[in-house]
C-alpha cells in the first residue's frame, strides 16, 4: 500500500470542523470535541476529552498534546517531500511556499479564532483560549496533510488502533511511542539535515519577528555557517538598525540552542578566518573588539579588547597597558574576512512570509 492511501486510511477526512476554510469556532453547547474527526488520532483524544471526570489541567495537557501529534504527521509529510525535491530549485520552491502559507495563513486563521470566541467567552467554563487554540491548530494541521496524503507514494503502513500510545489520564498521549510509530512508517526519515535546520530557524525567526522587527531593535539578517568545523551549520543572526544584538544557535534534535549572544550598540559582526566570530565598534572614540570561537557547543571568549578613548586599555574587565592591547589585536591582523563564496552571507528579509523563502544549500 502506498503511503498516500496509507494516510489517507489512518486520517480518513470526513466532514466536520475545517479550519483550512476559516470555519467559526462551536457555539456554547459544543463541548471540545468539536471539530475532529473519524481517523485513530482524533478517535482516541476524542474519548479522552469528552470524558466529564477530566480535570482541566488533564484537558490543557490533551490539547496541546493532540497538537504535537499533528505537528509530527505534518513535518513528516513535509519532509518526504523535501527529500523528494533534492536539489531542484524548482521543487525546493514549491515545498518552501507550502511551508510558508501553512504557518502564515494560520496566524490569520488564529486571529479570526480569538474574535469568533469574544462572543461565546464562557463556553466551556475554565478553558482558556491559549490552550484551546493549541487543539485547533492541531485540526488546522490534520488538514493540511489531506493535501498532502494523495502526493506520497513510498509504501508505509501505519496503525488503526493508537491505544497503545496512551499512558493514562494524568500523562495523557505518549508522543515518544507515536514518534516511534512514524518512524516504522518511514514518515520521520530520510530527511536531508540543512533543511531540518532550515525549517526550524524558519519557525523560530517568524515567531520572533514581531518583536525583533520593531522599530525599537531594527530588521533581523541571518546566516548559516560552519563554526567549528564539525559539518554542521549554526545560525547567526544580527539584529538592531546598528548591529546591536548578535546570537547563535544550534540545532539539537529538532530545536534550535541559542549558545552565543552578545550585546553592543554601533557595531558590525563578521567571521574571520579559522572561523572566529569577530565584533568591532569604533563609533565616538571608543573602539572595541571581541574575538569568540565556537568549540564543543560553547562559544569561548577569546579577546574582548577596548579602549574608551581616555588613555586606558582593558581586555576582559582587567585593565592592560597600550601595549599589550596592540599585541593581543595583533594576534587577528592576519586574518581575513570569510565573506561571499569563502564566508556567510548575512540575508536581510523584507517580511515575515520571506523569512520561509530563504536560500538553502
Amino acid at each position: 500500500m502506498g503511503l498516500g492511501q496509507a494516510v489517507r486510511r489512518m486520517f480518513a477526512l470526513t466532514p466536520g470542523l475545517l479550519l483550512l476554510c476559516g470555519c467559526a469556532s462551536p457555539p456554547p453547547e459544543e463541548s471540545l470535541c468539536s471539530g475532529l474527526q473519524d481517523n485513530p488520532l482524533d478517535r482516541l483524544f476524542q474519548e479522552e476529552l469528552a470524558d466529564p471526570d477530566r480535570s482541566q489541567a488533564q484537558l490543557c495537557t490533551y490539547q496541546e498534546q493532540y497538537d504535537q501529534a499533528w505537528r509530527l504527521v505534518y513535518e513528516g509529510l513535509v519532509s518526504q517531500m523535501i527529500a523528494a525535491a533534492g536539489e531542484s530549485d524548482d521543487s525546493a520552491g514549491s515545498v518552501l511556499s507550502f511551508w510558508a502559507e501553512t504557518e502564515l495563513s494560520w496566524e490569520s486563521a488564529s486571529r479570526a479564532l480569538l474574535l469568533s470566541w469574544q462572543a461565546f467567552r464562557d463556553e466551556i467554563p475554565g478553558n482558556g483560549a491559549a490552550d484551546r487554540l493549541k487543539l485547533f491548530h492541531g485540526m488546522y494541521l490534520r488538514d493540511r496533510c489531506m493535501l498532502l496524503a494523495d502526493w506520497l507514494d513510498a509504501g508505509a503502513s501505519l496503525p488503526e488502533d493508537l491505544s497503545f500510545c496512551w499512558r493514562d489520564a494524568d500523562d495523557g498521549f505518549d508522543l515518544d511511542a507515536f514518534r516511534a510509530c512514524l518512524e516504522d512508517a518511514g514518515l520521520l526519515t530520510g530527511v536531508p539535515e540543512a533543511w531540518t535546520f532550515a525549517l526550524t530557524a524558519s519557525r523560530l525567526l517568524a515567531s520572533d519577528w514581531g518583536e525583533t522587527a520593531s522599530a525599537e531593535r531594527g530588521v533581523q539578517s541571518f546566516a548559516l555557517w560552519d563554526l567549528d568545523g564539525d559539518g554542521r551549520r549554526e545560525l547567526l543572526v544580527s539584529e538592531g538598525w546598528y548591529g546591536t544584538h548578535y546570537a547563535v544557535y544550534r540545532l539539537e534534535g529538532d530545536a534550535l540552542k541559542r549558545v552565543w549572544e552578545y550585546i553592543w550598540t554601533y557595531s558590525t559582526l563578521s567571521v574571520l578566518e579559522e572561523n572566529i566570530l569577530f565584533v568591532q565598534n569604533t563609533a565616538h572614540q571608543v573602539r572595541t573588539f571581541a574575538f569568540f570561537r565556537l568549540r564543543d557547543g560553547a562559544v569561548q571568549l577569546l579577546n574582548d579588547l577596548e579602549s574608551p578613548g581616555d588613555g586606558s586599555y582593558w581586555n576582559q574587565g582587567q585593565e592592560i597597558t597600550e601595549a599589550e592591547f596592540d599585541a593581543a589585536l595583533a594576534q587577528y591582523a592576519s586574518l581575513e574576512r570569510l565573506d561571499g563564496e569563502s564566508g556567510p552571507i548575512f540575508w536581510r528579509p523584507n517580511s515575515r512570509s520571506e523569512v520561509y523563502q530563504w536560500p538553502l544549500p
